[in-house]
């Protein structure tokens, strides 16, 4: 009998923990200003340009430790090397979630690694 509620509480714990969640923000701000012409205060053109919309997804990117500690997202550099660079970026959106196998993985390594899929959504001009 504990034999069977040993094994009942270890299915429970593993699939409390490898439950999926899904973490987003959103930034209407323009993240590089569009340069101005010093002779007459003009914009160089791209202002009025119709903007383009881009889409970064990266899969199992590395945290640890529950997801506490972590290197820094170069959100920067992943966007650039979609776009190329000196583009004027706006309405920003930052997905973070854990997929079922990012979860499974967190519960087979008790938490000390736990891989994230982030996406990055917006639109440059």
């Amino acid at each position: 009998m504990k034999r069977r509620a040993a094994l009942v509480m270890l299915v429970a714990v593993a699939l409390m923990m490898s439950g999926c969640y899904h973490f987003h923000h959103s930034a209407g701000l323009s993240q590089k200003n569009v340069a101005m012409s010093p002779v007459n205060g003009k914009s160089n053109g791209k202002r009025n340009a119709v903007p383009k919309a881009f889409k970064v997804e990266k899969k199992w990117v590395p945290m640890w430790v529950w997801g506490l500690k972590g290197k820094d997202i170069p959100v920067d550099d992943w966007i650039a090397k979609e776009i190329g660079p000196n583009k004027e970026v706006t309405n920003v959106s930052i997905d973070t979630k854990a997929s079922f196998l990012n979860g499974l993985l967190h519960t087979v390594t008790l938490g000390i690694y736990c891989p994230q899929t982030v996406t990055i959504a917006g639109e440059y001009k």
